[in-house]
Formats: C-alpha cells, sequence, structure tokens
C-alpha cells in the first residue's frame, strides 16, 4: 500500500472475512457433495426455522422510511444545515437506483412474472395462467422488488449517514449503533457487527455475480451460438471483473457516476420503446390493478410465509429476495449515506426508496405483461423456453421475438454488463472501506487503494464461481440466504436506532439542525 494514503488495513475485520471465504471455496473443491450437504443444513436451521421474522421486520423498515417523508426529522440535512449535495438530483437518483438493481431487473424481469403467472403458489388458489394469475404475479413481483427491498437500502443510509455526518462518527456499518444510548458502541461490538455485514455483501454480491454470469453467457449463446460451459463463465467473470475496476479508478465523482447515468438513461431508453411496441393499453391497465392489488393486500403478502399450509415456495422466492437485499443493504446503505451527503433525511428516503421503486415497479410491469401477452396470444411459449433454456435465458429469448430481435439482445447485453458493473463497483469501494481505517482527511476524490479494491473483487468472482460451477443459480441464492439472515436482523435493529435519534438529548447532538428538530419536537 501507498504509505500517503489515507487508509490503513484493519486486520481485525480484514483477515476474518478473508479466512471464512478462503475455507468456503476450498472446502467447496476439496468435497463439494460434503460442502453441498452443510450448506443445505445450514440453509435450513437458519432460514426455514426463522423465516417468520422476515415479513415483520421488512415491515417495520418500510413504514419507518415512509414515515420520513413526512416526519419533521425528515426534515434534518446530513452534516448540517449549510451542507450542500454533491450531486443533482439526476445523477444522485441515478446513483441510489443502479447501485442497488444490480442485474436483479434485468436477469428476473421476465423469469419472475413468469414463474408466478404459468406456477402460482398454492396458498393464492389462482389457475395457472389465468388473468387473475396474471395481476397477481405482477403485484407479488413488484411487492418484492419495489417498495419492500428498497426499504432495507434506506434504513441503513439514514442510519449511518446521520451518524456519520451530523453526529462525528466514522463511516462504517455499525455507526447506526451509536443511537442505542447516544455514544459509541464498544470497539468489540462494532467490529462484530461490522464482520457479519462484510460476509452479508460478499454473499449478496457473489450471487449476483453468479447469477449475472449465467444470464450474461446465456445471452451470448443466443446471440452468437456461443456454447455455455464453465470456461465461458470464466471468461465472463473475468471481463465483468475487469470493467468494475476499470470503472473503480475513476471512484465514485468521476466513474461510478458517470457510468450510473448512461445505465439510468439506458433503462429509460428500453421501457419507452417497450412500452411502444408491446400491447400499451394492456401494459397500463395491468399497472393499474397490480399497483392497486399489492397496495390492497401489502401487509397480508408481505407477512406469507407459507408455514401453515405447507407451501414453501416463499422461500425460494419472496424470502429469499428480501433476505438476499438484507445481505446488500448495511455495506450499499454505507455507499449511499456517503454520497447522500448535503440531502435531507425525506431526500434519502425519496432517492433510496420512491424513485428505485417506481422504475422497478415499471419495469415489471411492462416486461411482464408484454411476456404474458406471448403466451397467451399464442406468439412464442416462452414459459416453455424458459423451462428448456433455464431462468437465465428468459430475457434473451423474450427480445428474441421483437422485431430487430438481435439487436435489442446486443443492447440489452450491455445493459446487464453496465448494471452489474455499476453494483460490483460501489460494492467493492465501499468493501475496501469497511475493512480499512480513515487516518486522515480526505481529499477532493480520495479512495481506497485499487490494489484492496481488486482483491475483494477478484475474491468474489471466485466465490460466485464455486457456487455456479455446482449447484446453478440455487447455489448462489443459498449462499444469499445464509449470507443475509443475520444482516436483515440487523435492519431491524438500525430501524430502531433511527427512531432512537428524535431520543438523543440535544446536549449529545453535534449538528444544531438536529438540535433544533429536537427542541421542536
Amino acid at each position: 500500500m501507498n504509505k500517503n494514503s489515507a487508509y490503513k488495513m484493519n486486520y481485525a475485520i480484514f483477515w476474518p472475512i478473508v479466512l471464512i471465504m478462503l475455507a468456503i471455496i476450498v472446502l467447496s473443491f476439496v468435497n463439494q457433495e460434503w460442502f453441498a450437504k452443510v450448506i443445505s443444513s445450514v440453509l435450513t436451521a437458519e432460514v426455514i426455522n426463522f423465516k417468520w421474522t422476515v415479513g415483520p421486520i421488512v415491515l417495520f423498515m418500510f413504514i419507518t422510511v415512509m414515515a420520513m417523508l413526512f416526519h419533521p426529522i425528515g426534515k434534518v440535512r446530513l452534516g448540517g444545515d449549510k451542507a450542500r449535495p454533491e450531486y443533482s438530483n439526476f445523477s444522485y437518483w441515478g446513483l441510489c437506483i443502479c447501485s442497488t438493481i444490480a442485474i436483479g431487473i434485468v436477469f428476473w424481469g421476465v423469469a419472475e412474472p413468469m414463474n408466478y403467472f404459468m406456477n402460482p403458489w398454492a396458498g393464492w388458489g389462482l389457475e395457472a395462467g389465468s388473468p387473475e394469475a396474471a395481476v397477481k404475479a405482477i403485484a407479488q413481483t413488484n411487492l418484492e422488488w419495489a417498495w419492500g427491498q428498497y426499504c432495507l437500502y434506506g434504513i441503513f443510509a439514514i442510519g449511518i449517514g446521520v451518524a456519520a455526518y451530523n453526529y462525528n462518527q466514522p463511516m462504517r456499518t455499525s455507526a447506526f449503533l451509536f443511537f442505542l444510548k447516544g455514544k459509541p458502541a464498544n470497539e468489540k461490538v462494532n467490529t462484530v457487527i461490522d464482520i457479519i455485514c462484510l460476509i452479508g455483501i460478499i454473499a449478496g454480491v457473489t450471487c449476483s455475480l453468479g447469477t449475472g454470469t449465467m444470464q450474461m453467457s446465456a445471452g451470448l449463446n443466443a446471440i452468437f451460438g456461443i456454447g455455455v460451459t464453465k470456461v465461458l463463465w470464466l471468461v465472463v467473470e473475468t471481463v465483468v471483473v475487469v470493467g468494475f475496476l476499470l470503472m473503480s479508478i475513476g471512484g465514485i465523482a468521476k466513474g461510478i457516476r458517470i457510468v450510473t447515468d448512461q445505465n439510468l438513461n439506458l433503462y429509460i431508453v428500453i421501457l419507452i420503446l417497450m412500452l411502444i411496441i408491446g400491447p400499451t393499453v394492456y401494459i397500463l391497465d395491468m399497472l393499474t390493478e397490480s399497483t392497486g392489488q399489492m397496495f390492497g393486500t401489502f401487509i397480508e403478502s408481505i407477512t406469507y410465509t407459507g408455514g401453515i399450509n405447507g407451501d414453501d415456495s416463499p422461500i425460494f422466492w419472496m424470502i429469499w429476495l428480501y433476505v438476499s437485499a438484507a445481505a446488500f443493504a448495511p455495506i450499499v446503505g454505507m455507499f449511499l449515506a456517503k454520497i447522500s451527503y448535503g440531502r435531507t433525511i425525506k431526500e434519502v428516503a425519496i432517492g433510496t426508496l420512491i424513485m428505485p421503486s417506481l422504475i422497478n415497479v415499471v419495469w415489471f410491469t411492462v416486461f411482464g405483461s408484454m411476456a404474458f401477452n406471448m403466451q397467451t396470444s399464442g406468439s412464442f411459449d416462452i414459459w416453455g423456453a424458459i423451462q428448456e433454456l433455464g431462468l437465465e435465458a428468459a430475457m434473451f429469448q423474450f427480445f428474441g421475438q421483437l422485431p430487430f430481435g438481435t439487436v435489442f439482445q446486443v443492447v440489452f447485453w450491455i445493459t446487464i454488463f453496465i448494471s452489474f458493473v455499476t453494483l460490483a463497483s460501489s460494492a467493492t469501494t465501499t468493501t475496501a472501506i469497511a475493512t480499512m481505517t480513515q487516518i486522515r482527511d480526505l481529499k477532493d476524490g480520495e479512495e481506497p487503494p485499487i490494489a484492496i479494491k481488486a482483491f475483494w473483487a477478484v475474491l468474489m468472482a471466485a466465490s460466485a464461481y464455486v457456487f455456479i460451477s455446482f449447484a446453478g443459480i440455487s447455489g448462489a441464492k443459498s449462499f444469499a440466504l445464509i449470507g443475509g439472515l443475520p444482516t436483515l436482523i440487523l435492519g431491524g435493529l438500525a430501524t430502531v436506532c433511527v427512531w432512537r435519534i428524535l431520543s438523543i438529548k440535544a446536549e449529545n447532538v453535534s449538528d444544531v439542525s438536529v438540535k433544533a428538530e429536537i427542541s421542536n419536537e
């Protein structure tokens, strides 16, 4: 490391995580069958036995972030009254959206609505392929990918951001613990929390990189006829890692922000084109009806576990998504807090929950509706293609049926690549920050050494390759589930801490704007 660096390694955090991840990789190669059994056992013990906690925690988070839009505390500005945002609203929203979407909407945009449409959960009592199943499919997908997911990122962004910028706490995932007692937590407790959060993000990025690799490989197969093999997976992963490391060199302001602006533009252009090409009125009707159904059954749907009627479908769909999002949440929340300097808590809530949710809702409604129309009209058996080629091929098969299909497939492949390198760049940057200690004030745009980012990038890529090689998508999803549940529980604690901001005595507050808000309560 450069002696002039503003950071030094925090080995109390760095080595435990490295040793755990290396042990996972080595054991999986030594005895894959035994390792798979261990993963399955841990999954059963952790997720299946505690799935009842997931819905209530997510609901608590959602209510809290939404409350920040209307509560007086929402006026508090991160950094104080004189602080001003570093990015325009469009760039800020782009960073919030693209650093959290990853390959989520581009991978599952057709696959998840189609799965719910053709294979509805037993507890719903709906006929596969029916109009009722179509509306429920979009409502459930949007519940999971929009409103239910993004509140997790918002909670950590608010808790960490206010602690760091208004209460002079270090920029670390455990910073929110300050609000429990109005003073910093014990350093050993902070270290344990940081380790748990970092293991969670590694599990989450591993899952995303694994599924993204499979989808991009399927895209190359659809466009150029290249056979999907483990060698192709390795090549694709290497290209992705090099891509987001090059992006990281420019830092947040010059690298990540510029790319995310273009990424958001790509999303918008694709959506507009799909609305023009697709059955526009049907899509808009679906948007209205599914949104009404989603909010009409919001509490019932978000707390459904399937445990009473023996339906285990929620575990590897809704619960998996919430828990895997929780794996990302603390580190992504720290990244969002870092870029939210100068914004009010209300603006953070809008940027981290409202804007990304709206993009997700429109995306899934458009692509899901068009896929339903293809299936029911008989123009293309997209469900059959999914069964034959896998979930990762769904979007490319979909685009292949449109006018200028190959062009759309190429553009979409590029979109996937940009989407993932955006998330991976922000994740590796904040992971590097979380495993290091800042020893002096940062210069403009200064970030951790690229060598440390590269180390975490390679470790995450190696983990992803291991999991998809021996268990495909299910292996990646299992790892995300195991790594995410502890961080989801921490999310519940972070939510309590956000409400505790109002309880901290004014004399303990370093920012006058917070003092004013508290004194007005």
